[in-house]
């Protein structure tokens, strides 16, 4: 998946160049902060989330576990968090059952590749797993936290969210989602047979609309990026 949304990044990258619209160097890999594509309106810069497909993962964080306190905090805070606690509350026994297992306390945690794999099998780990619909603002937070107000969405088109900055002619996206809870692992290209994990709150699009506009399409770029097309 990881290697799917690099190539779509490099292949919409790609697009804006033969398009003939400035747009900076692809940092592939490097950062969960900023944006994906940065691409210029005359000299603004209009920062864009890019998703392969309607199924990519759209905005997550990560929570923090303690079992003896009962403290369960986000990392980052956010206004869907009392909806979110809740439906990581329902999972405390299973949480609990795998710590006991493992004979540790907290989440974020440590440990083997063995270990992980035996509790993998003993269906302890998938017992964790659930997912809750959330309203599309989820999704529209995550971004505009980070100052991104525009996705582009493989199949789909281009849309603004929350707010549409350079008023591209393009519909705000709407629809339904949700958020997945897992315990999700690390480390699984590393040679060390330790591995750790942490609790995983993903974002998931159930249905939404289609844009006219796509990045997909090199004359779609030319119609929304060239002000001046003599």
């Amino acid at each position: 998946m990881f290697i799917m949304a690099n190539l779509y990044e490099q292949k919409i990258h790609s697009n804006f160049l033969e398009a003939g619209i400035r747009v900076d160097p692809l940092h592939l890999g490097s950062s969960n902060v900023g944006p994906d594509i940065c691409a210029y309106l005359d000299t603004s810069i209009v920062p864009i989330e890019a998703k392969a497909d309607k199924n990519a993962q759209m905005g997550g964080t990560s929570w923090r576990y303690d079992k003896v306190s009962g403290s369960l905090t986000p990392v980052k805070p956010s206004k869907h968090d009392e909806l979110i606690y809740k439906a990581i509350l329902e999972r405390k026994v299973a949480m609990d059952a795998y710590l006991d297992k493992l004979g540790t306390t907290c989440i974020p945690l440590t440990t083997t590749k063995d270990k992980r794999s035996e509790l993998k099998v003993s269906g302890l780990q998938a017992a964790i797993e659930s997912s809750v619909p959330v309203p599309i603002s989820f999704l529209i937070d995550h971004y505009n936290k980070k100052g991104i107000y525009y996705i582009q969405i493989g199949g789909n088109g281009l849309f603004f969210m929350g707010s549409n900055p350079h008023n591209l002619p393009i519909p705000e996206i709407t629809g339904e989602m949700k958020v997945e809870l897992r315990l999700g692992y690390g480390g699984g290209k590393t040679t060390t047979p330790i591995r750790s994990a942490g609790l995983r709150v993903q974002g998931r699009l159930k249905t939404f609309n289609k844009s006219p506009f796509t990045l997909d399409n090199i004359e779609d770029i030319k119609k929304l990026f060239i002000t001046d097309p003599t």
